[in-house]
């Protein structure tokens, strides 16, 4: 009928096509209540001819029944609309009675809050880490959750590690649904470096693999620094963060995808040669190696040669072909153009004369900066 069976003598009254099997009621759930999402009330004689009642209903998901005073709602949405909730003298059940999410051990995090990004502004009850699992499942838009067992609380999330990334805070359990728990390749850290700005935010971390897993566990988390004498992580939006690695004493830096150190062909590095002018940014940024020089510009917009002082580990980006004004002769400073058009050939005079090193020099610059 319109809103499902409802106690009424003197009537009798068929299903044309009889889904009668009766529930799996291993997940009756005693003094809960599935607020909302209701079909409607009635009255029932007793629990089973309330699930009875839902069985007979088209849309029928879940029932709440209350026994001391025979009302049964029957509900379209499993869990009601806000999840579980206490409820003494209720007893609730979902009619698909589906097995409890098992959790891969490495995507929990303990003693974590995934704080922020909360789908519902007040959270549910859940009895059991499982259940808030399956309750985010349930969820359109749920990637991640928090969970405080001592009072059974909820939190279901629409970002991967909440709003801001993952915090250490006791009591509380996190889950991202989606786990990517492949540790980043550490061969790419660097100590004493620091990757200043693009940040997601600081927090505690324990240690600095605490800091990487909280990176993994972070949305649009690419790169991270850490301080040891204080605990404090910090998670980057941008690899190097905002303005490449520069000195930091007592920090440690990563960029989680560890990419391989860019292979110069000899014949594009000119030593003792400078690229002028054409600057990215004001300020040069900190390469430990002309390799990691080379690096930065292939992660920087816009960056098509550069200029690097191996004495003071200075690297500047251009956007421009041999810098502002082409090459000049300065000594202590090593340049490279990304893309490398070195396969000019100088032929000899028909008199047999010979280039003198500096009309060699000449015609190399031309090639740069063509």
């Amino acid at each position: 009928g319109m809103r499902g069976p409802s106690v009424k003598g003197g009537l009798v009254s068929v299903n044309m096509e009889c889904g009668d099997t009766k529930s799996d009621q291993t997940c009756v759930e005693e003094n809960t209540d599935y607020w909302g999402a209701d079909l409607g009330g009635r009255r029932a004689i007793n629990f089973d001819q309330c699930e009875t009642f839902c069985r007979d209903t088209q849309d029928c998901v879940s029932i709440t029944y209350r026994a001391s005073d025979s009302q049964c709602w029957l509900k379209f949405n499993r869990f009601g609309s806000r999840g579980p909730s206490t409820g003494n003298g209720l007893t609730s059940l979902n009619m698909d009675c589906k097995p409890p999410t098992k959790s891969e051990p490495g995507c929990i995090r303990v003693d974590v809050d995934f704080w922020g990004a909360d789908i519902t502004i007040r959270h549910v009850t859940a009895e059991s880490l499982e259940e808030c699992q399956e309750l985010c499942k349930e969820t359109d838009g749920c990637v991640s959750l928090t969970y405080r067992p001592s009072s059974n609380s909820c939190w279901r999330k629409n970002k991967r590690g909440g709003l801001r990334g993952p915090s250490v805070k006791g009591g509380l359990v996190s889950v991202n649904m989606e786990s990517g728990d492949t540790k980043s390749d550490q061969t790419c850290v660097e100590e004493n470096s620091d990757y200043w700005g693009a940040d997601l935010g600081g927090r505690r971390a324990i240690n600095f693999d605490q800091c990487e897993t909280f990176c993994r566990d972070t949305q649009d988390c690419v790169s991270i620094t850490y301080r040891a004498s204080d605990s404090q992580c910090w998670l980057k939006f941008n690899r190097f963060g905002s303005r490449g690695p520069s000195t930091g004493n007592g920090l440690t830096s990563l960029n989680m995808d560890c990419k391989p150190p860019t292979k110069s062909e000899p014949g594009c590095i000119r030593v003792d040669v400078d690229f002028w002018g054409a600057d990215i940014t004001i300020r040069h940024v900190t390469a430990e190696s002309l390799e990691e020089c080379q690096e930065l510009c292939k992660e920087t917009d816009g960056c098509v040669s550069l200029t690097y002082r191996p004495s003071s580990n200075s690297c500047w980006r251009k956007n421009k072909r041999g810098g502002l004004r082409g090459p000049s002769v300065k000594r202590g400073l090593v340049r490279v153009n990304m893309e490398c058009g070195d396969k000019a050939v100088v032929s000899t005079q028909s008199t047999g004369e010979q280039y003198s090193d500096s009309a060699e020099q000449c015609l190399a610059f031309s090639l740069l900066i063509s």
